[in-house]
């Protein structure tokens, strides 16, 4: 809320698993969707690996609805296992 009044447009969080507070970015960003008008918000880069796509898009999807479609998406298959 206190970024949005300060004037800033986008605020994003990343997927981070095992760690607690940062495990998965929907409740964050879905509770900064309910709180806010604006502010755009999203995910860093999801590595689709490591990640089931079904219950990610349930809750990619609930989030967007929460925030009034203003959640980006970000997604990837993945870097190479061998560079």
């Amino acid at each position: 809320v206190a970024a949005e009044e300060l004037g800033a447009d986008g605020a994003y969080h990343r997927v981070h698993h095992f760690a607690r507070q940062l495990a998965s970015p929907f409740p964050l960003l879905a509770a900064a969707g309910a709180k806010t008008r604006s502010i755009e918000l999203g995910t860093a880069v999801i590595d689709m690996r490591y990640e089931n796509p079904l219950y990610m898009a349930e809750d990619a999807g609930a989030a967007d609805l929460i925030a009034g479609g203003r959640l980006q998406l970000g997604i990837s298959r993945g870097s190479p296992e061998q560079v």
